[in-house]
């Protein structure tokens, strides 16, 4: 009380009073401190999105490979019988396993 009665104590006293916000609930526990709560939203997000882009990726280039091999066997299989190496028999066979 003594200090509220000098010029420096009551200068304090009101600069004190001034910077405080007492909104009510929580008596303004988290003052300046929402725009930390955004980023680490943005954070746990942009974590969650990298893991749905990876599992993506990794089920996609699975698909792909399983397709270029296929792929690659019946090419195989046609330069097989286009080198004379089987004949139109066989190809068809083999056609019809590769497919």
């Amino acid at each position: 009380m003594i200090t509220a009665m000098t010029a420096p104590g009551a200068l304090a006293t009101l600069a004190a009073q001034g910077t405080r916000r007492d909104w009510g609930w929580m008596h303004g526990m988290m003052d300046g401190w929402w725009g930390v709560g955004l980023i680490m939203m943005l954070f746990w997000v942009g974590i969650l999105v990298l893991i749905g882009v990876l599992i993506w990726r990794l089920l996609e280039g699975r698909d792909a490979s399983e397709r270029s091999t296929e792929e690659s066997a019946l090419e195989i299989l046609k330069r097989r019988y286009a080198r004379g190496e089987i004949d139109r028999e066989e190809f068809e066979e083999k056609k019809r396993d590769v497919a």
